[in-house]
């Protein structure tokens, strides 16, 4: 099913691509990994960039079958939330060897010029949805090994990092946060999707102070 909304979105608003990640709310086990992913290989019609985050979804996706995905089939990339450095250390350059083309994105915020450092193509953080022109300051000045102009822009994202805790849990306060920051701006993204609540007043209002005292309002 999800992969016929894929296809539906992109015949209705001209995408180009899709992204593929594993079960969620069940454990699953490497071989269902690989099944799902494979199912999704045998009928997609478009590039799919593979999305590992394991806070969601309960697996994190084995390195190993990463590397063999990245050698066939319509997978171009992955995007890597899970946050583990260590992992990411690991299995990059394993990536980078299997398929010198394949793409990794990083989607941890606080990381922008960590992800430069270990080797990443870019960064698709979820504070760049209100605060895009700083993600890309400490990325580009990550990738011109200004550290120093890298680590003062990923200090000021840690601090915009608060509107996440509008609610707990922080996954679930990302969606809402986001949301309530987009809101605040001017740039209404619309309601959570079910059956996440929408924002509470308490929560906007939380969110909107946080940006006060950041100068985005």
């Amino acid at each position: 099913m999800a992969l016929e909304q894929e296809k539906d979105a992109q015949r209705g608003e001209g995408g180009q691509g899709g992204s593929g990640h594993q079960h969620s709310l069940i454990d699953v086990v490497r071989p269902e990994v690989r099944g799902h992913l494979e199912a999704i290989a045998a009928d997609a019609d478009c590039p799919v960039l593979l999305y590992n985050i394991p806070q969601n979804t309960k697996v994190n996706l084995p390195d190993r079958l990463c590397a063999e995905l990245a050698s066939r089939g319509p997978f171009v990339g992955i995007k890597d939330s899970s946050g583990d450095l260590d992992g990411l250390r690991h299995w990059l350059p394993r990536l980078r060897q299997q398929d010198p083309s394949f793409r990794v994105f990083v989607g941890t915020d606080h990381l922008a010029d960590v992800a430069v450092l270990l080797g990443a193509d870019g960064i698709v953080p979820s504070l760049a949805n209100f605060a895009p022109r700083q993600l890309v300051e400490a990325f580009d000045a990550a990738s011109r090994r200004d550290w120093p102009a890298a680590s003062r822009a990923v200090q000021l994202v840690t601090r915009w990092m608060e509107v996440y805790d509008a609610r707990a849990p922080r996954q679930a306060g990302i969606v809402v946060g986001v949301k309530c920051a987009l809101e605040a701006l001017g740039l209404p993204a619309g309601p959570p999707a079910f059956p996440t609540a929408p924002p509470t007043q308490e929560e906007r209002e939380f969110v909107a102070d946080v940006l006060r005292r950041e100068g985005f309002l």
